[in-house]
Order: C-alpha cells, then sequence, then structure tokens
C-alpha cells in the first residue's frame, strides 16, 4: 500500500540571517508555477518596478512558509530581515533544492535527520525548532 503519511519528503534547512531555522518542504504546485513565473521577475529588478521587488517578497514569504512546523513568515520579517542580494540568493538556492541540485546536508529526508538525533548529532534542536 502506498502510504503518503509514511513517505520520505525531502526538504531544504535554511538558517536565517537571526538565527531561526526553518526547514522548507519541496513547493506545492502553486508554489512551483509562481517560481517558473519569477524568472521574468527577477530580470525586471530595478529602482523603478517596485511591484516586481514587492512580487519576489511575497514569492519567498510562501515558501518559506511551506515549512515542516507550519509557520507562517510573514513578509514584513523578510522585508526587514533580507535585503534584495539575501532574496535573490534564497530564490535561487530553493530553485537549485527544487531541481534536485542541492547539496545533499541541506536537502535530507526527515528520516535521516532521525537517524542523525539517535546518534547524538545537534540536529534535535533544529528539528524541534529550538532556536
Amino acid at each position: 500500500m502506498l502510504d503518503f503519511s509514511k513517505a520520505k519528503k525531502r526538504f531544504m534547512q535554511i538558517k536565517m540571517i537571526d538565527g531561526k531555522n526553518i526547514l522548507v518542504r519541496m513547493p506545492t504546485k502553486k508554489i512551483f508555477e509562481k517560481l517558473m513565473d519569477m524568472e521574468s521577475l527577477m530580470k525586471s529588478l530595478d529602482i523603478d518596478n517596485l511591484g516586481a521587488v514587492d512580487q519576489i517578497y511575497i514569492i519567498a514569504s510562501e515558501i518559506l512558509s511551506n515549512n515542516m512546523k507550519g509557520e507562517q513568515i510573514p513578509v514584513e520579517y523578510l522585508s526587514e530581515l533580507m535585503d534584495i542580494e539575501d532574496i535573490t540568493m534564497l530564490m535561487e538556492s530553493y530553485i537549485g533544492f527544487c531541481t534536485g541540485q542541492a547539496a545533499s546536508p541541506n536537502s535530507e529526508s526527515l528520516p535521516s535527520l532521525n537517524q542523525e538525533k539517535k546518534e547524538g548529532s545537534d540536529t534535535d534542536a533544529q528539528q524541534n525548532g529550538n532556536d
């Protein structure tokens, strides 16, 4: 039987500038479609196109809110914490993760984290959200 409640899922581990750890899931269809449209947004980033900048922060919020804890990551939090360069790095890394090009330490499945936890690593603080 195919049991989705026990399926191994990949995630991307992100440590924010303020030290907050977020385990981001693979994108939903809705987020994936927005990622595909984002290439044109990224090309139109300039001082005259604040609407594109706003859209990128909104997409980043949706990506980060698709996390293992189900915690919402507000646009306002990202706007105060991250500059354009940070958001660009986040988007490029997440697209790499989605296309399977992410480095393995940041794209492990939860069972592999659980194995490390048993071996006494510090991932239990990250997994449980103890920042």
